[in-house]
């Protein structure tokens, strides 16, 4: 259990130095527009340091996997920890498409979205989103590489 926890926490340094060497200074990154692509694939360091924020809804990223279906506001991390029945922890490397589609179906909730890619965002994890309202969708992150603005 000690071995699988410190591993986790070395991983986790590692990948964040990692970020730090590359970008020395990152900045919130802020997109408008009335259709917005977000994508998971390039981004290697989802933690709880990390959020997205759509429409004034923050999502924040955890590695524990019973959280992200409790609550409305969480996204899974790209390693979550699981907790097997005989009370012991494994650490898996998560996959961008069951991250682009936890974010679908936490949309899908507020009824406030179209999805416009349904079929991409299950075969490659690229998730088009507008607002039903026609406004325009305003989205901000401190996670890099992950949103853009199609329209």
């Amino acid at each position: 259990m000690k071995k699988i926890i410190f591993i986790f926490i070395l991983l986790t340094s590692l990948s964040n130095c990692n970020d730090l060497n590359k970008h020395n200074q990152k900045k919130d990154i802020k997109v408008s527009g009335k259709e917005i692509k977000i994508h998971f694939f390039k981004s290697r360091s989802l933690n709880e340091k990390k959020y997205i924020i759509i429409d004034n809804n923050k999502y924040i990223f955890s590695h524990d996997l019973d959280s992200i279906y409790r609550m409305e506001n969480i996204l899974p991390a790209n390693y979550l920890i699981v907790k097997r029945k005989d009370s012991s922890f494994i650490i898996e490397k998560n996959s961008h498409i069951l991250i682009s589609s936890v974010l679908y179906e936490k949309l899908k909730q507020t009824k406030k979205y179209n999805i416009k890619n349904l079929p991409e965002l299950l075969t490659t994890g690229v998730l088009k989103i507008e607002r039903k309202d026609g406004k325009k969708i305003t989205v901000e992150t401190n996670c890099q590489n992950i949103v853009e603005k199609i329209k």
